[in-house]
């Protein structure tokens, strides 16, 4: 195993102990093999002492600026061939962190070109990651998936296996994970022809009926509304608001990760000034959850206040921490301009409006985000808007 691995000059690349810790990647030894996963992604893959800038998307050239990703990146991929090796999912976590980079800011073409590079260096193995998606480790089958749903330019050839997976796929929360894993290969994607998209589409029409595990048809659900926006039907978007009204937390392992409500809720400004402010009000109205009425609240507010020719993705591009409960929230860009004439509330507006008076918990929490959109923050303020005073 890695025989070769003693043949490169790791010293002269200031790396001497790489070699060492890639070997322990095989390790039976879980503290060293843990050691192992962590050393490698620190000093090597985030750029060592400039993780903070790496983390951000900057410092692309502190990694980047040797050959040492080259020299690493076949022996992980060999560790990955070997049956008795137990770090499989990390190492495949490792390589989608490289797939990444390019997605980076960086400084200077050398350094994206060097990426790219990289990228299709880890690429050239995809018959060994489609291979490890019936792999008996469902952590390693996630990875698998993950590393392979990074590659959006090849998405014409992968979609058909992974779709196929997901379909044949026994765990709940592994489909769940693999499924909102095909967020960006198909719905982010503009090269994919129209053909694949309606096999997506069906795939998801397929797992969102009721016999499906609940975890799934909310992931197909969500998805669904991001794909056809305001032409979602309403079976559909009630799948997502019923599963945002009555959750406080997740179900399962893969909503933890990927489907918070935030992220449920976000996918209503999706569906447009027609069919997100109602569904908005519903969840306002209904949850017990603050958390999960505080951004229905937003997206009702940005929905209703806002041109309908706001950007694809809504003017709730920046986020800041704070309330409620130290969950990051949704704030409005600082050049939103709030409505001009708050008299003209047309039946929409004062659906919102009322809502708001409506929820207890508005007034239990920081009233911010009615002073972001110039509105009152009492009751009896937003009562004369509703009464036409």
């Amino acid at each position: 195993m890695l025989v070769n691995i003693d043949k490169v000059d790791w010293k002269i690349r200031y790396a001497e102990e790489l070699p060492n810790h890639i070997k322990n990647l095989a390790s039976d030894d879980g503290q060293l093999s843990i050691y192992a996963q962590e050393y490698i992604e620190d000093k090597i893959l985030y750029g060592g002492i400039n993780f903070q800038d790496v983390d951000r998307g900057y410092g692309i050239s502190a990694i980047l600026a040797s050959d040492i990703l080259y020299l690493m990146t076949p022996f992980l991929i060999e560790l990955l061939t070997y049956e008795q090796v137990k770090t499989k999912a990390a190492i495949l976590s490792m390589l989608r962190f490289m797939v990444g980079y390019v997605g980076f800011h960086y400084e200077g073409e050398i350094y994206l070109d060097r990426a790219k590079q990289l990228r299709q260096v880890i690429w050239k193995e995809n018959n060994l990651y489609l291979n490890l998606l019936v792999d008996a480790d469902p952590s390693i089958r996630v990875a698998a998936f993950s590393l392979l749903s990074s590659f959006e330019e090849y998405a014409q050839r992968l979609l058909p296996p992974l779709l196929e997976k997901i379909r044949e796929e026994g765990s709940t929360d592994t489909k769940s994970l693999m499924l909102w894993n095909l967020k960006k290969l198909v719905i982010e994607n503009e090269i994919l022809d129209p053909e694949m998209r309606h096999r997506f589409i069906d795939l998801l029409h397929e797992l969102i009926v009721p016999n499906q595990d609940y975890p799934v048809r909310i992931v197909a659900a969500t998805l669904l509304i991001y794909f056809l926006r305001d032409e979602a039907p309403f079976e559909v978007i009630n799948i997502v608001i019923q599963s945002i009204i009555y959750e406080s937390d997740p179900p399962s392992p893969a909503h933890l990760i990927f489907m918070r409500a935030k992220e449920r809720t976000k996918s209503l400004l999706d569906l447009g000034v027609e069919k997100g402010i109602p569904a908005a009000v519903e969840v306002m109205r209904h949850t017990k959850h603050l958390e999960n009425g505080y951004y229905a609240l937003m997206v009702a507010l940005v929905l209703a206040f806002t041109p309908e020719t706001f950007p694809e993705y809504g003017i709730i591009r920046h986020y800041r921490a704070g309330v409620p409960s130290n969950e990051v929230i949704f704030i409005v860009e600082e050049s939103y301009q709030p409505h001009p004439d708050l008299q003209a509330l047309d039946s929409l507006q004062k659906s919102v409006i009322k809502a708001i008076i409506e929820a207890d918990w508005v007034w239990e929490t920081d009233s911010n985000v009615l002073e972001i959109f110039a509105l009152p923050t009492t009751k009896d303020g937003l009562s004369n808007l509703v009464l036409g005073v």
